[in-house]
């Protein structure tokens, strides 16, 4: 019986992009091949915008993607929304 590890990279991408935000981090974390497969879907389909944050997590997320070669080819425009220190809270 197939498994989702095991079907086409264009059936795992399908399934992938079902998934809301949460769901997607959550898959990601099941095991390596999962990830793998979600890595390999958000490269093949790219960020077409990101929004980014001042907080330490989404500036570390943002630098990491523009150091990975195949994520940072993808991204056509930045956005990044300024909080005042009381809405971080």
């Amino acid at each position: 019986m197939p498994t989702l590890a095991t079907l086409p990279p264009e059936l795992q991408a399908s399934v992938v992009a079902e998934l809301d935000g949460k769901a997607l981090l959550n898959f990601r974390l099941v095991c390596r091949a999962f990830q793998s497969i979600v890595h390999d879907c958000f490269r093949r389909i790219g960020f077409d915008h990101v929004m980014v944050f001042n907080t330490s997590y989404a500036l570390n997320a943002l630098v990491r993607i523009i150091r990975d070669r195949e994520y940072a080819r993808t991204v056509h425009q930045i956005t990044c929304v300024l909080l005042r220190f009381e809405e971080l809270q």
